[in-house]
């Protein structure tokens, strides 16, 4: 039996500008999609990084080296490896859409062209806020599961190691409901906020190791999808204060998690975002169907 004992991930960053800034965008770009990809997996593709390049050209971006140590035990044998990673991350987020997106969608000889145009609101990073690493999986926590691509039924798991002590909250959308739900803390749990250790990972949605009390109050979460392809959209808020969640979530029934409609999560998100000292990390998550 193997277990995954730790995961720690350092992240060295050049940092930018310290000063903090808003500024309104007009954000265009136009994607060149793959042959098998369908419409609506483009169209988000190209908002996506439209958002990204304005943010960008804005605010600039931040060099990064990330470090993860995976420490396992197969049959009492310890193994520890280490993975790196390089990159850049853009230094502002986008908090607010003023203007929705238009599409201007074509083919030319046969390549499927998306172009698409949104105006709203960016702001820079928030340097007062902890950082967080948060990573997401499917069906197993280890680095060969690490995703943001999910088939039909695979099992969702996620992890954070924070830069300090802190406190989390955690939404998904399901953009196909336009309705979000409060997926962290649990349901059963009394808090309303996750409490982090700093330089702990803390993994989430897995019962692997933990004991009769705890597993009762973990939920667990797989990724369904009626159409060819869905997308989710995971929101995480981190502060070194507890944070207040929404009073326009609603309890379903016992079988649900709390949920939002999405125009009302987003009012409260904006607020939030604007906070000093939260940090709010945003994730998109694709769901494709199993081959019938």
């Amino acid at each position: 039996m193997k277990h995954l004992l730790l995961i720690l991930t350092l992240a060295a960053t050049v940092p930018m500008a310290t000063a903090q800034k808003t500024a309104m965008v007009t954000a265009t770009y136009t994607y060149y999609a793959p042959e098998s990809m369908s419409v609506e997996e483009a169209k988000h593709i190209a908002l996506d990084r439209a958002k990204t390049d304005a943010i960008a050209a804005e605010f600039g971006t931040t060099v990064t080296q990330s470090n993860t140590v995976v420490t396992t035990n197969t049959n009492g044998v310890s193994d520890t490896r280490l993975y790196s990673a390089g990159g850049s991350e853009v230094v502002g987020e986008w908090i607010e859409t003023t203007t929705p997106p238009s599409y201007d969608i074509s083919y030319d000889r046969g390549v499927l062209t998306v172009n698409v145009t949104v105006k709203g609101r960016i702001k820079e990073i928030d340097r007062s806020a902890p950082d967080i690493e948060i990573a997401t999986y499917r069906n197993a926590i280890s680095p060969n599961n690490l995703t943001e691509d999910f088939r039909d039924g695979d099992d969702f798991y996620m992890t954070a190691t924070p830069s300090t002590d802190g406190f989390l909250v955690a939404y998904l959308l399901d953009e196909k409901c336009h309705t979000v739900y409060r997926i962290l803390p649990y349901q059963q749990a009394k808090e309303r906020n996750v409490k982090l250790n700093e330089g702990i990972t803390a993994t989430f949605f897995s019962t692997d190791g933990v004991d009769a009390i705890t597993r009762a109050i973990i939920d667990s979460y797989s990724m369904t999808c009626d159409n060819p392809v869905e997308f989710n959209r995971l929101y995480i808020l981190f502060s070194e204060s507890p944070i207040s969640v929404s009073n326009a979530e609603n309890r379903h029934d016992d079988d649900m998690p709390f949920e939002i409609d999405e125009d009302r999560f987003y009012n409260w998100l904006l607020k939030k975002r604007s906070t000093q000292g939260i940090r709010v990390i945003e994730r998109p998550l694709k769901i494709t169907a199993l081959p019938r």
